[in-house]
Formats: C-alpha cells, sequence, structure tokens
C-alpha cells in the first residue's frame, strides 16, 4: 500500500523534531499521563534503570491476581488541538520479551461537532505484523513493514495523521518509513464534542503478563 524507505531525521532529545509541541513525557520529573487497567495488582510505574534517554522511563505490566485474557495497561492524556492539522506522535517503546506481549496498541481520537475521528495501530506478536483500524472498524494489516520486534532494544514508533482527511501521511518503525495515505480509517458521524486523546495500551490473549518501557512520549502539530 505504499512504498517503503529510509532517511535520516534531525532530533531533539531523541525524538523527530515535527511542529509545535503539545504533549511531551519523559518521565523524569513525574508521569503526566492517566493510568488505566485491569484489576489491582498491574504495575504501572516510573522507573530509572532501563531508560532510554533522560534520567527515567515508564514501566508497565498487566495483573498478577487472576491474570486472564484482555487484561491491559494504558496510559493515555486528552488536550485539545484544531482540528485541520497534521499530528505527530512519537514513543520510544522497549520488550523484555516479544513473546508476553500480544498486542501493543497505539491509538489517536479526535471528536468534533461533526464527527469522530480515530487513527488506531496494533502490533501483534503472533505474527509480527501492524495493523490499522480500517473505515469498518476491522484490523487490516498494514503491508510492507512487518519487521520482527525484537527484545530488549528500544523501538521507536512514529507517525504522522491528517487529522482533517482522516489519512495517515507517514508510518515508521524505527528506520522504516511507509507512506500509507491510501490507507481508509475508521471514521464515526456521531457528533461529540471538541476533543482529542491518545493512548498507548498493552494487551494480554491469555494468562501471560505482558510487560514493556516506554520513553519520550511525544505529540505535536502543524498546520495544513
Amino acid at each position: 500500500m505504499g512504498k517503503e524507505y529510509t532517511r535520516p531525521v534531525d532530533v531533539i532529545s531523541n525524538t523527530p523534531a515535527f511542529g509545535n509541541l503539545i504533549v511531551y513525557e519523559d518521565f523524569s520529573k513525574g508521569n503526566s499521563l492517566t493510568v488505566t487497567a485491569s484489576g489491582e495488582d498491574f504495575i504501572a510505574t516510573i522507573q530509572s534503570v532501563l531508560v532510554f534517554s533522560g534520567l527515567s522511563s515508564f514501566y508497565m505490566k498487566t495483573r498478577y491476581t487472576d491474570a486472564a485474557a484482555a487484561d491491559m495497561v494504558r496510559i493515555s492524556r486528552r488536550a485539545y488541538i484544531k482540528p485541520e492539522q497534521l499530528l505527530g506522535f512519537d514513543v520510544v517503546f522497549r520488550l523484555p520479551s516479544v513473546l508476553t506481549v500480544p498486542i501493543i496498541r497505539f491509538e489517536l481520537n479526535s471528536t468534533s461537532l461533526i464527527g469522530t475521528k480515530c487513527c488506531e495501530i496494533l502490533w501483534y506478536a503472533s505474527d509480527e505484523k501492524w495493523y490499522y483500524a480500517d473505515a469498518d472498524g476491522n484490523y487490516t494489516e498494514i503491508d510492507g513493514i512487518a519487521r520482527p520486534m525484537l527484545p530488549h532494544w528500544w523501538h521507536h514508533f512514529h507517525i504522522v495523521w491528517n487529522v482533517a482527511s482522516n489519512k495517515i501521511k507517514f508510518f515508521s518503525i524505527n528506520q522504516y518509513i511507509l507512506e500509507c495515505s491510501s490507507l481508509v480509517l475508521f471514521e464515526s458521524l456521531a457528533a461529540s464534542s471538541v476533543n482529542f486523546f491518545f493512548r498507548i495500551t498493552i494487551e494480554a490473549t491469555n494468562n501471560q503478563r505482558p510487560e514493556m518501557y516506554v520513553d519520550n512520549v511525544r505529540i505535536s502539530t502543524m498546520e495544513l
């Protein structure tokens, strides 16, 4: 669905420079993101042992008691953005073990008086492929960017989303960049108040306990 290529990028604090910074969390001075999880004895904490840059990163792991399929830990944040913009979403993450993180979910959601636009990207450990939520809400493979997610490495997720057209301009994982403007994303015409949120979620498909480190979460915007 697009041509893959690689290119160098300029970086600020190890994340690509892009437009106006709306959210930046490197967990060095605490955690400004909202934590949601299944059960009670999950782990969602700042730690300083494994860090991509700065002083700290964020570690999350699903619950121990009654661990089951669909258990999850999520970090999220709401913010206000104008709908007629390009939006950049960057996350650096690390997996202690690929086999114990069945699903990683990255979500962007923009609501307005004329409806809701969703940009949802998932990674499945079962086939080590990336998927997006299509116009019908089904998860469809993103062709051309299937890459193994090595454990104990920091991986860089980057996406540029045209909020107005609900199109992905670019999607990249590490050095692999894909032009994805042909993908048709999920959209609802149900009116809502003007709002925006992003979410990063790890999910279980059995009683294993997914875990992941997150660092340098960045949301930025640029006028069309």
